[in-house]
């Protein structure tokens, strides 16, 4: 069967940021048995027919995915009184001060909300299960919906329909149904086809009744003009309801009965004497395409079925059977993807991934570390940003008393870049002096020879590497800053990360790492003592839900946003999922200063100053010894020094032709005219 794509990613999504994560670190080369449970009341054709699919869809799924490491392990709960006694009684047991008793009595009731709660009581305190799937109807399913969201533990219903289950919005329940709402276009349209101006509907706020009660209420009915009634209620009173009529004679002619698929679906299932009591009734019913794949999968359900109940023989598959086909499989792949991966740090391609499934309209959100900025605004709608903003830079720490000459790679003080600069020039100079009378390279106009000296002089620079997260849209971010492709270093996480600080540059490690701030915080609450932040690079609006362009949901979700940020809410959240600061073990180990001034740096200049001065000294020693006669011997005393200077430099500025790399050239011009002659 093919798994509804909202059900799908809403418990994906369900088990990534609110399952219990005690699963997540176990083996990842074993088989992990999750505990979910089901609530069901397995009297009824509804929960027998669930069940039978529950596990089919567990087998098929299994059957295509063998290599998944997670399997669900199903542990089911009767909805009956003597589980609400051992609730009870384990209740009483843990708060033996209480002075007040319960008086527990048995019913007969199936479907008793209070049963239906203290099963899920039991599979949560008791199992410590991981989800529930059910319970049955949506009476049960608002009362577990609290339990669910105390617990953190998901509540996926496939049978309970109602719409006010939609409005809950509690981040730990699923309706993988079909709501009944969408049952009243099909019946408006219906109405009006026929010319009906009034309509009666039928419909309980619970569902206990006395065929009294019923009685009274039909002859009620009966005085009215209205002969089109809407029934609305589950199918056991409903036939009781139909039994009724038919005896004080409303299901004659001139009366119309219209059902919704609640009973409609479960017709089959009561007795005989109440279906004839209904002939006539209309039902709406969920349409489903009949396919090869459904008429398969149908054969199949029946045959195993029939082993399974071989003493119920008038069986039919209906949609809620279907639904929890799909809500089984959509579990259990939500299960494995949350239990096989580290979402801590993990390949954000899934993040850009997710968000252009959200402008196919594939999701109706993607919840994430989606980080807003500028063209994804073209295609998606943001809500208003829940994180600090911006992309950061992580260096490692070093010690005050490490702070020492030898100290390079460092941020600069003014007077740092300015000697820096100066000694770049002064550099570049010693070189030129040195290849000018050698080199052609250095010679030409004085633009050139300046340009080529500096060239050479910048060209010294090492480059040093940087990581990003791999996949990260900040790779984009350092490209556009001009860092070298052959600079860039990944990594997948956290640990993966230090390692590379621990190798460093020059061992195939990294000298810095760029990240969003909160992925940037959540290194930094590991390793809070080896690294720091320097300061933010890229200003980003931070993450942020995403939705489709037009989504009516992003006002809501961005006032519930901001309701969280501007409460202390959300500084709990930030210390619990990025750390503390402050509690770091080794907070005496700090950056004493965000830049370095010139004492730092004092043992660099005066290697590079005497080095330069030194090559500078000898080459000059040896041009003025060369070149001794033409300057000294051609000149008389009465020539003043400075026309000596001169003379001297204009002998500089020609070439030493008596240099190795003209006497190469001359030998080669030589052959190469010798070889011209030899051809000629």
């Amino acid at each position: 069967m093919k798994i509804p794509t909202r059900i799908a990613f809403s418990v994906l999504f369900c088990f990534i940021i609110l399952s219990k994560s005690n699963f997540l670190a176990k083996a990842q080369n074993t088989r992990i048995s999750v505990n979910v449970g089901v609530i069901l009341d397995f009297d009824t054709w509804t929960a027998k027919m669930g069940l039978s699919c529950i596990n089919m869809a567990l087998a098929d799924f299994y059957a295509s995915n063998s290599h998944y490491k997670t399997r669900l392990l199903l542990s089911s709960r009767d909805s009956k009184s003597d589980v609400v006694e051992a609730a009870a009684a384990d209740f009483y047991a843990s708060n033996s001060h209480y002075k007040t008793r319960l008086l527990l009595s048995s019913r007969d009731s199936k479907s008793d909300v209070v049963e239906a709660a203290a099963a899920a009581l039991d599979l949560i305190k008791n199992l410590e299960v991981q989800a529930i799937i059910g319970p049955e109807n949506s009476m049960q399913a608002k009362f577990i919906i609290d339990l669910g969201e105390k617990a953190q533990v998901p509540i996926v219903a496939f049978s309970a329909t109602s719409p006010s289950l939609t409005s809950l919005r509690s981040p730990y329940f699923f309706q993988a149904a079909q709501s009944s709402s969408s049952q009243v276009k099909a019946i408006s349209e219906f109405v009006q086809a026929y010319g009906w101006r009034e309509v009666v509907p039928i419909y309980i706020d619970n569902e206990y009744g006395q065929d009294d009660y019923i009685g009274e209420e039909l002859f009620k009915l009966m005085t009215m003009q209205t002969r089109v009634f809407i029934v609305h209620m589950p199918i056991d009173l409903g036939s009781r309801l139909f039994t009724k009529a038919k005896e004080i004679g409303m299901m004659s002619e001139g009366y119309v009965w219209i059902i919704t698929s609640g009973m409609t679906d479960s017709i089959r299932s009561i007795e005989s004497l109440a279906r004839d009591s209904m002939q006539g009734v209309l039902g709406v019913k969920t349409y489903v395409p009949k396919t090869i794949e459904l008429e398969n999968f149908t054969l199949r359900w029946k045959t195993k079925f029939h082993q399974d109940n071989p003493n119920i023989l008038d069986v039919e598959l209906n949609v809620r059977g279907l639904w929890a086909y799909d809500a089984a499989s959509a579990l259990a792949r939500a299960v494995e993807n949350a239990g096989t991966t580290n979402f801590g740090f993990e390949n954000s391609t899934a993040s850009q991934h997710l968000t252009d499934l959200a402008t196919m309209g594939k999701f109706d959100a993607v919840a994430g570390d989606t980080t807003i900025i500028a063209n994804r605004t073209n295609y998606i709608d943001f809500t208003l940003p829940y994180t600090e903003s911006g992309v950061t830079m992580v260096v490692p720490i070093k010690d005050n008393e490490r702070k020492n000459a030898w100290v390079f790679l460092k941020p600069l003080t003014w007077d740092l870049w300015i000697t820096s600069g100066l000694f770049f020039v002064f550099i570049g100079f010693v070189v030129w002096v040195l290849e000018h009378r050698v080199n052609e390279e250095f010679r030409g106009p004085p633009s050139h020879e300046i340009g080529t000296s500096l060239w050479y002089s910048f060209s010294t620079m090492n480059g040093e590497y940087v990581g990003y997260q791999e996949g990260s849209y900040v790779l984009g971010i350092l490209q556009e800053m001009k860092f070298d492709s052959s600079k860039l270093g990944t990594y997948k996480s956290a640990e993966e990360c230090d390692d590379l600080f621990s190798k460093g540059s020059a061992n195939g490690g990294i000298a810095a790492a760029f990240d969003d701030i909160p992925c940037m915080k959540s290194l930094l609450s590991q390793y809070c003592s080896k690294y720091t932040m320097v300061h933010s690079i890229y200003k980003t609006d931070g993450f942020g839900f995403v939705f489709p362009k037009g989504s009516p949901f992003v006002s809501d979700v961005s006032w519930a946003v901001l309701n969280v940020i501007e409460g202390e809410q959300m500084k709990e959240i930030e210390k619990k999922w990025l750390g503390d600061q402050s509690d770091c073990p080794s907070s005496s180990t700090q950056v004493s200063s965000g830049s370095l001034s010139l004492e730092s740096f004092w043992g660099l200049f005066l290697i590079a100053g005497i080095a330069s001065l030194s090559a500078l000294i000898i080459s000059f020693s040896v041009f003025l010894y060369k070149e001794r006669q033409q300057i000294w011997i051609r000149f008389d005393s009465k020539n003043s020094i400075w026309r000596r200077i001169c003379h001297a430099l204009t002998i500089f500025d020609n070439k030493d032709l008596s240099s190795h790399t003209f006497r190469n050239k001359a030998l080669k011009d030589r052959d190469d005219i010798d070889y011209v002659d030899d051809t000629t």
